[in-house]
């Protein structure tokens, strides 16, 4: 489209290309025009300034409108990117964490089987001896006894658990027993004593 200069400068160009047109027709520069003439020639001009004004606001609208749509296209796609990038990254730590998770599971699996075993040893020292072995709590209640005591009070041990030496013992020896217990936590040292122990 052409730009209203160029629109004046065409139009300069024609009228005086007409003139000249005329003048080597006639021998005269001065070709009488009608008011109507002059009228229609004026608002063909203002005609084609218009037009053209319109066309280079129109193209000017387009352009604006295409580089706003071509920007927010990019941008649209940059955070398209950015995002799918965080989609990445959030499912590479997600992935990290379950094998972190499978690999502790395994190993915590792999610690309990092994106390099972260290424990079921214990278990069989404790039962091949012939000795009272046995695990007290703070409040002097067992916890553990061996196979021997189950033989010696004659009770499964189950049902030990959680007794006393003054439900197992006659009070002389319960007493003896207690006092043995509390020198110990006082002193926090191991204690030998030989005691002779009566039938429940």
């Amino acid at each position: 489209p052409w730009s209203v200069r160029a629109q004046l400068a065409t139009a300069a160009w024609a009228g005086a290309a007409i003139a000249a047109n005329v003048h080597w027709v006639s021998g005269d520069l001065a070709v009488p025009l009608s008011s109507r003439t002059k009228l229609a020639a004026a608002a063909a001009l203002a005609v084609s300034v218009v037009v053209t004004y319109e066309r280079q606001s129109t193209n000017r609208a387009i352009r604006k409108e295409n580089l706003a749509r071509v920007r927010a296209q990019a941008r649209t796609a940059a955070l398209n990117q950015h995002l799918e990038q965080l989609v990445i990254e959030r499912t590479a730590r997600l992935e990290a964490t379950r094998k972190d998770l499978e690999d502790q599971g395994a190993d915590h699996e792999a610690t309990l089987e092994m106390l099972r075993k260290q424990e079921q040893q214990l278990l069989d020292i404790v039962d091949n001896s012939s000795a009272l072995i046995y695990v007290k709590d703070l409040q002097g209640c067992y916890r553990f006894m061996g196979i021997q005591s189950e033989r010696r009070f004659g009770i499964p041990r189950d049902k030990l658990i959680g007794k006393t030496v003054a439900d197992l013992f006659p009070a002389e020896t319960a007493a003896t027993f207690e006092a043995n217990d509390r020198t110990v936590l006082q002193t926090n040292e191991a204690l030998e004593t030989e005691d002779i122990v009566q039938g429940p």
